[in-house]
């Protein structure tokens, strides 16, 4: 061809190209087991070359295959060549090669892949308790990117996460599949479960996990009581970790006015307006105590109000909004007077 022509690169799909990367890490996982049991050999403890239940490692053939030596001292250096070369290629396996996929599960837009990147992360503790790779173990990059793809998923009618939850466990007596058990809050105790991994981890959550667990809640279309109630408790959990020194931020504006929001969803009429209006007066008095990320903005007072207005309580929502208007006026008075 001439020297001008370039050939055409193939435009990759998102979901092509997380194959890809899966099938790479299954080589490199293969390898990794392949140096440990070479290692254990070493050691002389026993080996063992079945596989988990579920693991899904590849076959890889010997690259460095030798034929059989002549002699003890040719047959040592081959072995050990070969359990470097090994080696040398199972450490390329580590945390940022799992967290590759779990950004690219993230970005892609065309499916659910919550159940995936459960099972990515378990798969990553796994290898790291049983090969000894403490490399491979997530870290808080890969509790939050999977937090953000739990939290897309949760608005999804019915979520991966049924087969993820219920995969390898009795069905139940009505002979239901697997795939047929669902709970609306299947999303909210996956992202829940991930922060009580990264706690027992002595990781740090931060605001941010926080927040995309409650987010997980607020997105959730159905158990709307179930999910407000799971959120209030989330907010409620993330004060004591706080007080007690588990954790480095407290609840902020944004964490109570999605709890307000879960709740003003709820459609529960005598107890949503009344739960937003705690939640409000609690803001306010924590706010004075001496948290000022904590003071109410537009948003919480518009939840507060939605969550009276979609509930039947129309009274109270108006009496809120002429509130609002009455310490706006107040508040923009004295500041004309030089007060503020």
């Amino acid at each position: 061809p001439p020297s001008s022509y370039r050939p055409r690169k193939r435009n990759y799909t998102d979901e092509e190209r997380i194959h890809k990367a899966i099938e790479i890490v299954d080589r490199l996982d293969a390898w990794a087991r392949k140096a440990h049991a070479h290692r254990m050999v070493g050691n002389g403890r026993s080996n063992s070359n079945e596989s988990r239940k579920g693991d899904h490692f590849v076959e890889v053939d010997d690259d460095y295959s030798v034929e059989e030596p002549v002699d003890k001292k040719q047959s040592s250096s081959r072995s050990s060549s070969y359990t470097f070369r090994q080696h040398n290629k199972a450490r390329d396996l580590d945390v940022e090669v799992y967290n590759s996929i779990l950004v690219a599960f993230s970005r892609e837009q065309g499916g659910d892949h919550a159940a995936s990147v459960m099972k990515l992360l378990d798969r990553m503790e796994r290898i790291a308790d049983e090969l000894d790779m403490p490399s491979v173990r997530p870290n808080q990059r890969s509790y939050n990117v999977a937090l953000d793809v739990i939290a897309k998923s949760a608005m999804i009618a019915n979520t991966s996460l049924s087969g993820y939850y219920y995969k390898d466990k009795k069905l139940s007596l009505d002979n239901k599949r697997p795939g047929q058990h669902f709970n609306p809050l299947f999303a909210g105790r996956a992202a829940e479960s991930i922060l009580s991994r990264m706690l027992a981890r002595d990781f740090r959550p931060d605001a941010y996990t926080f927040a995309s667990v409650l987010n997980t809640y607020q997105r959730i279309p159905n158990g709307k009581l179930d999910a407000a109630l799971a959120a209030d408790a989330v907010v409620r959990g993330m004060e004591s970790l706080h007080l007690h020194g588990k954790i480095d931020q407290p609840p902020d504006v944004f964490h109570y006015t999605m709890v307000c929001a879960c709740w003003s969803r709820s459609g529960e009429q005598g107890v949503a307006g009344e739960r937003c209006s705690e939640i409000l007066r609690h803001m306010q008095q924590r706010d004075l105590s001496g948290f000022p990320r904590v003071r109410p903005n537009i948003r919480t007072f518009n939840a507060v109000i939605d969550s009276h207005a979609y509930n039947g309580r129309v009274a109270e929502a108006e009496d809120m909004l002429l509130s609002m208007v009455d310490n706006y006026e107040s508040s923009a008075a004295r500041s004309m007077d030089g007060i503020e």
